[in-house]
């Protein structure tokens, strides 16, 4: 996933292939064992690097890969486990450093749990099971608010204000609260089964 031929002859060089948000995308769409632990790599690594901007990026992309694979890691019997540390040791590396991550196995199972059962719900289902690739295809639709923005905000990660670092700055303060009054709005739109489409004025 992260390297290419580059040439086409059966000999050619490999080539890493540069992080951007195109192969972020791809990985999410891909989402599996393989691009989870490509996602935890990249941002072990980038961290490593010092590369702030891609670290955050790369997190994130972690975030939604998880939000797909925790009821299917869930029923092989390893989410708690492996999701936990991933919550402790890698997710925190990608985090702004005025917030904590406030997200554990159990969170990340219950939100996969709604996002699994609206791709479930969704008209192309017909009746009939999805194939991965086409419920994954779905799910990404979900995060990213092409279905409808209560779900996307409802499905961001969800942080704590630091309590270590003594004041911080207002704005960053107020940019918080404004999301996690948006995730909290959107997890009421999923638990009422009212989709919505613009939050209400109050919240913006």
């Amino acid at each position: 996933m992260l390297f290419r031929t580059a040439s086409d002859m059966a000999w050619g060089n490999i080539q890493r292939e540069s992080i951007t948000q195109n192969l972020l995308e791809k990985l999410e769409r891909r989402a599996s064992l393989d691009s989870l632990a490509v996602l935890v790599a990249l941002v072990i690594e980038e961290d490593h690097l010092g590369l702030r901007a891609l670290v955050i990026k790369a997190a994130y992309s972690l975030h939604k890969v998880l939000l797909m694979l925790a009821m299917e890691l869930q029923a092989r019997g390893v989410a708690v486990g492996l999701i936990d540390w991933l919550v402790f040791n890698v997710l925190p590396l990608g985090v702004p450093s005025h917030l904590e991550v406030w997200m554990s196995s159990t969170d990340y199972i219950h939100a996969s749990a709604h996002l699994n059962t609206m791709v479930f719900q969704h008209p192309e289902r017909r009746g009939k099971s999805l194939p991965w690739k086409l419920r994954t295809r779905l799910m990404c639709k979900l995060l990213a608010g092409d279905m409808g923005i209560d779900v996307m905000h409802a499905m961001r990660s969800q942080f704590a204000l630091r309590i270590d670092i003594g004041e911080i700055a207002a704005d960053l303060v107020k940019e918080f609260n404004k999301t996690s009054a948006l995730r909290t709005w959107g997890w009421m739109c999923i638990i009422d089964g009212t989709p919505q489409v613009v939050p209400p004025t109050s919240l913006l």
